[in-house]
């Protein structure tokens, strides 16, 4: 992170990225456009999470300035990134509004561009480089998760129940590991509980701070606030 707490760009021209092979259909200068779009105009932070500039969206999305700009207007703040002057817009919303264009009816030509786009933006989030990046990061996750589990404790003195902890207490992530691995280190994601409690929790699918609220509301637990993002 840098030290404004915004992530920092990597250009995305040092990734090994293949780029498929454009349809017959499509002129070679709009190809040549869109290649520009995502290897010029693409990035991907330090944890390998893709982003591509405000200025390459007009392209992606063969649309025009007005297009471009409602979608980006539109966008919640936090699938934006500012890096600098520049605006970097992150990857699965624009995956998601290039699937919705894909379904529409548009005539072939633009549909052929809009589906080379998602194929060439795929590429960039598939890169071996990333790849790796991100192994290596699911495998940091794990050594480190004894050490925050252990600290969480620590700092810890009674069950999310309002029992003081027991010997043998756990450690229960609010937003589960497999739901939101990028969150699996935060400590505010994280809460000490009792065994027979975590149990209680996990049979009633708790697994959103909303839904541990409305458990803990229901068996007269003390309410808990909402959990910072990290």
């Amino acid at each position: 992170m840098s030290e404004d707490n915004v992530p920092a760009l990597i250009s995305a021209e040092i990734l090994n990225v293949k780029l498929p092979e454009p349809s017959d259909i499509l002129k070679l200068s709009d190809v040549a456009r869109t290649q520009k779009a995502v290897t010029k105009k693409g990035a991907f932070t330090h944890d390998a999470k893709v982003a591509f500039e405000r200025g390459a969206i007009k392209t992606l999305l063969a649309t025009d300035s007005a297009g471009a700009n409602k979608f980006v207007t539109e966008l919640p703040n936090d699938q934006k990134i500012e890096d600098g002057k520049n605006l970097y817009i992150k990857m699965p919303h624009l995956n998601q509004e290039l699937s919705r264009r894909i379904q529409e009816t548009r005539d072939g030509y633009q549909l052929e561009q809009l589906k080379y786009s998602e194929q060439c933006i795929n590429a960039v989030r598939d890169a071996p480089e990333l790849e790796v990046r991100r192994l290596k990061l699911e495998s940091l996750a794990r050594r480190e998760m004894p050490k925050v589990k252990q600290e969480v404790l620590k700092n810890s003195e009674t069950c999310v129940s309002g029992n003081a902890l027991q010997k043998n207490a756990e450690v229960h992530h609010i937003e589960r590991v497999a739901d939101n691995p990028d969150r699996a280190l935060a400590p505010s994601n994280m809460k000490a509980v009792n065994p027979h409690i975590h149990d209680q929790i996990h049979a009633a699918q708790a697994h959103t701070q909303q839904a541990l609220d409305e458990l803990a509301k229901q068996n007269g637990w003390p309410q808990s606030s909402q959990p910072s993002q990290e």
